[in-house]
């Protein structure tokens, strides 16, 4: 089924539920139910169908034991208000469908219809009393009885979408408009349609390259990638220990070693993740989301728009994107420790991330299936590890090509095409590993920047929790913080000349003051002699 994979969450889902991890009972995060693997959309969508329909309140499947207690349309609404929560919301009208055990046309319509409360819908595998009440003729029938005991019958069409035309008749009884209803082509011509509007403006106005013009890794995919996955998978884990931390411990090593940062903030992000995971032996959510945050506001590592990719830009939404970004992440790890000439276990690091993080467990089981069946952890040298990754991302495109994750504007192909590489190709188009090798080195040991910056200041942007960014304003903590020591200073000085002021004004006064006294003393005591 590729990636993504498809999960069922019913309602009032917990956040979390107990496993048995090491003998001991843990939360972890609940991660819905898998929807059961299909080769075809028709199997998919029955697989969903089930899962969802035990859920719905509208709907009943009448068995051999049920079905003796609903002889006539009398005890199928005592039936009815036995089951209705309030009396208040006792439904109109009945619908009854007779088909065969493998039909799927009532769950269908059951979920279609589960929006309208007047509406319950039964669903019979075998004739009875109520067929033949109901006068219902052939195979597979369907009819209706009203709450106040009026009914008729539902002819099935032939040569018709039978879900949408019951879907219809039964609006058309139980007078509800049809506007509200999408029939299920009409919804899919639509996609279809917005599909090739969408491919079509997204090449004019991104002028989107052909995948076979594309030689240069983009830094910003890169960094997206990588905050995603340190954010947005590893967050999701409500503990972080055993296999679990080592794995997220060597994968941030891994980053600090060989990410090829064109900014000091994200190296010393990573350095300082690093270290700070090295000496933990138990991690906590909120402990590794509060540091994550933490040292993103003091760095502010990420200088890119979270709302879109460069050239992992699918040409629909929902294609390529991250898993495209994180093929690239490892293949450029894998490049740089080669470049660095490093015997470095890069292999271990990103096995260990896709086997406990990689939120596509489909994904993560064929990639530690295929390590494992190739002895991939064994290899020491870098420079087979490089291909080894290389062969692998090619047999994974393999298995992918032509599936319902595949981009139509960017199919799966084997890397790189002899229009991206013509002499990695020797005789009989087998690839020249050794050619194969240096055009690797050369696409991803270098990453660009490929797109607009989104500020003329890069360093100035804070990483919020939703993805996005804010700028801190006009000056940057350094500004505030001398705009603060100038403003005291003037305060101090301002303070300091007025009590200086004061002061001497004060002591002019006490002499004049004296004078004056003395003076009158003077003159006074002279007269009185």
């Amino acid at each position: 089924m590729g990636y993504p994979s498809i999960r069922f969450f019913p309602p009032h889902s917990p956040m979390t539920k107990k496993i048995t991890k090491e003998k001991e009972i843990v939360d972890d995060f609940y991660r819905g139910n898998p929807v059961d693997r299909s080769e075809n959309v028709a199997d998919l969508k029955r697989s969903m169908i089930d899962m969802t329909i035990p859920y719905l309140h509208n709907y009943y499947q009448m068995s051999d034991s049920t079905t003796p207690s609903v002889s006539d349309s009398t005890s199928l609404w005592e039936f009815i208000k036995t089951k209705t929560i309030s009396p208040t919301a006792l439904p109109s009208i009945a619908i009854l469908v007779f088909e065969p055990e493998e039909s799927y046309v009532t769950k269908e319509v059951a979920m279609t219809m589960s929006k309208f409360p007047s509406v319950i819908i039964f669903r019979f595998t075998k004739k009875n009393a109520l067929f033949s009440e109901l006068k219902l003729e052939g195979w597979p029938a369907a009819g209706y009885v009203k709450s106040d005991h009026s009914s008729g019958s539902m002819p099935f069409p032939k040569n018709k979408n039978i879900p949408n035309y019951l879907v219809k008749m039964m609006a058309d009884i139980a007078n509800i408009p049809i506007d509200l209803f999408s029939s299920t082509s009409n919804i899919r011509d639509n996609i279809k349609s917005e599909a090739k509007v969408m491919i079509n403006e997204d090449a004019m106005s991104n002028n989107l390259e052909e995948p076979s013009t594309i030689s240069v890794v983009s830094i910003e995919d890169l960094l997206h990638g990588m905050r995603n996955s340190l954010r947005n998978e590893v967050g999701l884990f409500k503990q972080l220990a055993g296999d679990k931390l080592q794995a997220l411990k060597n994968y941030v090593h891994t980053l600090a070693e060989f990410f090829p940062a064109d900014r000091r903030e994200t190296l010393l992000f990573l350095l300082k993740l690093s270290t700070w995971l090295a000496p933990m032996e138990q991690i906590d959510d909120t402990t590794y989301m509060d540091k994550l945050t933490e040292l993103e506001v003091e760095l502010h590592p990420w200088d890119i728009d979270f709302k879109t990719w460069s050239n992992c830009k699918g040409s629909i939404q929902g294609r390529r994107g991250y898993p495209c970004s994180m093929w690239s992440l490892f293949h450029t790890l894998a490049a740089v420790a080669f470049q660095k000439n490093q015997q470095f276990p890069v292999l271990d690091a990103i096995h260990g991330y896709v086997k406990e993080f990689f939120g596509c467990k489909e994904c993560s089981g064929h990639f530690t299936k295929l390590v494992a069946d190739d002895g991939a952890l064994m290899i020491s040298s870098i420079r087979d590890q490089v291909l080894w990754l290389w062969k692998a991302h090619n047999k994974v495109n393999l298995r992918l090509k032509g599936t319902l994750s595949e981009d139509p504007v960017y199919p799966k192909i084997q890397y790189p095409s002899e229009t991206q590489c013509p002499e990695c190709y020797g005789k009989e188009t087998i690839f020249d590993e050794e050619k194969v090798l240096q055009h690797l080195l050369t696409v991803y040991s270098k990453p660009e920047r490929t797109l607009q910056p989104i500020q003329s200041s890069p360093d100035r942007l804070y990483a919020t929790n939703d993805g996005g960014h804010k700028s801190p304003g006009f000056f940057s903590g350094t500004d505030y913080w001398l705009f603060c020591i100038v403003y005291l200073s003037v305060a101090l000085l301002l303070i300091f000349g007025y009590v200086h002021f004061r002061m001497r004004k004060g002591a002019r006064f006490d002499i004049s003051y004296f004078m004056c006294r003395k003076l009158k003393h003077h003159y006074t005591g002279k007269n009185n002699v």
